[in-house]
């Protein structure tokens, strides 16, 4: 018998469901095998496992308690707050000011360096022609 075989029916073997002959052949080979044993704990376990998870207890008020947590929610009153105001004019400011200076150092870095290109040294901005697997797809 191979273990393989043992394996698939060892599930219906702890059910009770296969016949009576086939269930003394497993028995039998359970008892010279020490792998296909731990296997079957392995599976015991699972199920008892499983059959704990299936059979929580519910609590018949958790509905109820929820309802009345957002029924009596309340909600807070809006303030004037200086720092309400404030605040995302800073994050503005500061943006404003950030792209500002990048743009500025941004021109003074290219007003000193031209750039000068050869043939050999095209830049390329869309380089799927370059590539020979693409432009085998391409075709």
């Amino acid at each position: 018998m191979k273990h393989r075989d043992i394996h698939n029916d060892l599930i219906f073997y702890l059910e009770g469901e296969l016949p009576e002959e086939r269930q003394q052949e497993i028995r039998e080979h359970l008892a010279g095998c020490g792998e296909c044993r731990e296997f079957l704990e392995v599976l015991r376990v699972s199920f008892s496992i499983i059959e704990k998870e299936k059979n929580q207890e519910v609590n018949p008020y958790f509905y109820q308690a929820i309802k009345a947590k957002i029924e009596n929610r309340s909600v807070p009153e809006k303030k004037f707050s200086l720092q309400r105001i404030l605040q995302p004019s800073l994050f503005t400011v500061l943006l404003i000011a950030g792209i500002g200076f990048g743009v500025l150092i941004g021109s003074k870095v290219t007003e000193n360096k031209p750039v000068e290109t050869t043939a050999n040294e095209m830049f390329y901005f869309n380089e799927i022609g370059s590539e020979p697997i693409e432009s085998y797809f391409l075709n």
